[in-house]
């Protein structure tokens, strides 16, 4: 049986939550890539924006492997920045479904002082 829990009025968003997202990509040579990405997003409680960006740098590895690196964040006006360096490494497993690695570590004090994590996602046709 299918069932939805009621969320907590503390969790419930006060305003409209919506994102807005520049994304830009540029092929360096053959095997490197760009991308550039620059955006706003409201989370639905304060009824200001937080800024985001992100540059980051794609390798392609061969047939099967990728790996990228980035620098990101985001902050919200009048409180602290988030900042991180991150890279990783992925694998496909064929056209329709990649494993990834990822790790990364803050370059300010609000970002997480480390973090990793493995991905898995698929394409539905």
């Amino acid at each position: 049986m299918f069932h939805i829990s009621r969320i907590p009025k503390i969790f419930q968003a006060k305003y409209l939550a919506p994102s807005l997202l520049l994304a830009i990509g540029n092929d360096i040579t053959k095997k490197i890539g760009a991308g550039y990405n620059a955006g706003v997003e409201w989370d639905g409680f304060p009824t200001i924006p937080a800024r985001l960006y992100s540059v980051s740098f794609n390798f392609d590895l061969g047939s099967k492997w990728d790996s990228y690196v980035a620098i990101d964040g985001s902050d919200l006006i009048n409180f602290f920045p988030k900042h991180d360096i991150n890279g990783g490494f992925g694998y496909f497993i064929n056209n329709n479904k990649k494993l990834d690695i990822f790790s990364g570590f803050e370059i300010s004090n609000a970002a997480p002082e480390y973090f990793f994590g493995i991905l898995f996602s698929f394409r539905v046709k």
